[in-house]
């Protein structure tokens, strides 16, 4: 199967800044998440003098409700767009790009587990609709500077981001403006070819215009 050719993160706007400043993207300590199962799964994939930064995307690009709802529950809430080759192509040999897999109960019960370290790209069954992929690190606990941050994905490429598109529960009113600071940083750090847009799923103008001639064929019809 062919790999999709973006990959998506969500984020908060602070932390877009840091990326569009810094070249970077974060590998979080899983200690750190609300999600405890999750924690858990990446824990028991460690070493005993090990630890584990993560940093998550998916690889779907569905501008759905759910995903906004539950990866980005802040007004100024992004989600950027990725080349997922030029992520590939700039890995050094101690990250890695796993796509998450998805097991229920009784999958772990029947042995579908083969090896203690797919634990950190292990999540449970209700959660398939994520299409979460991962960037994960180890390190050794010594070489760890920072509790929640393990370490980055550094030196990103300029032409790496291909969109960033903002919250729909961000106010219209701001959105222009909000652009136009965004482009300057962009333009600043000098990125290449980046888009700006911001999601319309709460007005989806084809989408009401096709309902609209749907409602007028039905009433065509009984006349």
């Amino acid at each position: 199967m062919e790999k999709p050719p973006s990959i998506y993160r969500y984020m908060q706007f602070e932390h877009l800044l840091d990326l569009l400043s810094n070249y970077r993207l974060p590998l979080i300590n899983p200690s750190c998440w609300e999600d405890k199962n999750d924690a858990l799964s990446t824990k028991l994939s460690c070493k005993k003098d090990e630890v584990i930064g993560i940093c998550c995307f998916t690889i779907s690009g569905a501008n759905s409700i759910y995903r906004w709802s539950k990866m980005a529950k802040n007004n100024l809430c992004v989600r950027v767009e990725f080349d997922r080759q030029l992520i590939e192509n700039n890995l050094p040999d101690k990250i890695k790009l796993y796509e998450v897999q998805y097991k229920s109960k009784d999958d772990l019960d029947n042995g579908c587990l083969q090896s203690i370290s797919d634990c950190a790209f292990l999540k449970s069954t209700p959660y398939v609709q994520e299409k979460e992929i991962r960037l994960v690190m180890r390190c050794t606990k010594d070489e760890k500077t920072n509790k929640k941050i393990v370490g980055y994905l550094e030196k990103l490429p300029t032409n790496t981001i291909k969109n960033i598109r903002f919250s729909p529960f961000l106010d219209r009113e701001f959105f222009p403006l909000i652009r136009k600071y965004l482009q300057r940083q962009l333009d600043d750090c000098k990125w290449e070819n980046v888009t700006i847009s911001c999601s319309k799923i709460f007005n989806m103008i084809k989408w009401k215009n096709s309902l609209r001639k749907a409602v007028k064929k039905l009433q065509e019809n009984k006349k």
